[in-house]
């Protein structure tokens, strides 16, 4: 049986989620969003997914920092 695709399976780094969101949301204007906006986001879908505590403020350093639950079933890609 699968996992379902959640975002503490898909996403290896913090960092991958915000730049998927800054580029992608909202769907009908992509990439509308402010950073603080795209920030905030990936604070409260960490949050919702047990990942980080409710009270979690993410600034530009910040994401790089989370420890993600799927970190260590991806590998490098290889060049």
């Amino acid at each position: 049986m699968c996992s379902p695709a959640t975002i503490d399976n898909l996403y290896p780094h913090a960092t991958t989620l915000y730049d998927y969101l800054h580029r992608a949301m909202p769907w009908a204007q992509p990439g509308s969003l402010s950073p603080d906006e795209v920030y905030s986001l990936v604070a409260w879908l960490l949050h919702e997914n047990a990942i980080v505590p409710a009270d979690a403020v993410l600034d530009a350093t910040s994401p790089s920092e989370i420890e993600m639950p799927a970190r260590g079933r991806f590998t490098a890609a290889r060049r």
